[in-house]
């Protein structure tokens, strides 16, 4: 189903900062109207100002994607304000670390690991399935859930440990479950597993050193940028990208190649 850009509304979560915000900038310069949400309601109205100063095509939204309730709530809102919710960046998440260095499993809280999960798997789930509805009215829609390397390679290739990886992992494998249900109404469900990426918290966290030990590993010679995201990301909701379903596309500058 042919769409035209001008029409779509993006529901972009953790949009106030880092790769979310560059996602929410790059599809409002294709003509989206955005719904920008995060738990950080003052980064995401901030980050809507800068993207869209006339607030004609943006909306900012207080949101925890672990609370189901909060999420209906934003999804009727979006609806309220731009008609339809056709795409949805699941790009909330949170990725603990010690001091520069991986976070161990004996040093990981239950409550710790609890809140991992809750934030970056069981929110993926919880504004899934609140869009869910109104895509399939529709017959139309794009899921783009924002996974990690460490989701496939394990916790060994990021500082965030075990919890973490952990809940990356899921976040691969429920986007695989997703897509085969739903692609039969029309709706695209794929993921994005990013390296290291600069201006996201794990890279503000780093040290210089740290960064440059990285950067010497990738192939390509340079670390990620945001904007290497965002576009990927508006390549997999864009038509062209119709036909790739259930897939999780790494983008890490060569760091580990399967």
């Amino acid at each position: 189903m042919q769409r035209e850009k001008k029409s779509l509304t993006a529901f972009i979560t953790g949009g106030g900062s880092g790769i979310g915000k560059g996602i929410a900038k790059e599809l409002w310069r294709n003509g989206m109207n955005i719904a920008i949400a995060d738990i950080e309601v003052d980064a995401a109205r901030k980050a809507v100002k800068e993207i869209d100063p006339g607030d004609e095509r943006s909306m900012a939204l207080p949101l925890d994607v672990s609370n189901g309730e909060e999420v209906s709530r934003a999804v009727k809102g979006i609806l309220a304000r731009f008609g339809s919710v056709d795409i949805l960046v699941n790009n909330a998440g949170i990725s603990p670390r010690k001091d520069n260095r991986r976070i161990t499993i004996g040093e990981i809280k239950e409550e710790e690991w609890d809140r991992v999960l809750d934030v970056n798997l069981k929110g993926v789930f919880n504004c899934s399935k609140a869009v869910m509805p109104t895509m399939i009215k529709n017959k139309y829609g794009k899921i783009v859930n924002i996974a990690s390397i460490a989701g496939i390679y394990g916790g060994m290739t990021s500082n965030s440990g075990a919890h973490y990886a952990a809940s990356k992992a899921g976040v691969i494998a429920f986007t695989k479950t997703l897509a085969a249900e739903l692609a039969p109404s029309g709706i695209n469900v794929n993921a994005i597993a990013p390296g290291l990426i600069r201006g996201t918290g794990l890279s503000l966290r780093s040290s210089a050193e740290n960064l440059e030990r990285v950067r010497q590993t990738l192939p390509i010679g340079r670390l990620g940028d945001v904007e290497d995201i965002a576009k990927l990301a508006a390549f997999l909701v864009s038509d062209a990208a119709s036909f790739i379903v259930g897939e999780t596309v790494v983008i890490d500058g060569g760091k580990i190649m399967r």
